[in-house]
């Protein structure tokens, strides 16, 4: 019996994952159908992640040509942030890659100043 909720916490511990946060430099952002941000490190590494609700409206413009799509909005490229993502499945939120596809997702962009 004990077994059994070994293995249902085990299960439940890849979804109890806390958020990733790295601070850096906003290097770009931008995307078609969705908007992403890409985040530089001061030791080089970088993260791009998706933005797919609305944490990064601050930073990222939307064109108001449709074939266009999502740009890093001119004022804050290359501002300080901090960049707070998860790895999670895409559940459809992201057009392209699947629904089971484990993409960096934005859970919180802060400017800083």
């Amino acid at each position: 019996m004990k077994r059994h909720y070994l293995f249902a916490a085990a299960l439940a511990l890849p979804q109890l994952a806390l958020a990733t946060t790295i601070s850096g430099t906003l290097i770009t952002a931008g995307g078609g159908d969705s908007s992403y941000v890409t985040v530089r490190a001061a030791n080089g590494t970088e993260v791009t992640a998706w933005c797919v609700k609305k944490e990064c409206e601050q930073v990222v413009g939307e064109s108001d040509d449709p074939n266009q799509g999502y740009f890093l909005k001119k004022k804050f490229k290359g501002s300080k942030v901090i960049l707070e993502y998860k790895i999670e499945r895409n559940r459809g939120r992201v057009p392209g890659p699947g629904n089971d596809d484990r993409l960096e997702i934005v859970k919180q962009l802060t400017v800083l100043k």
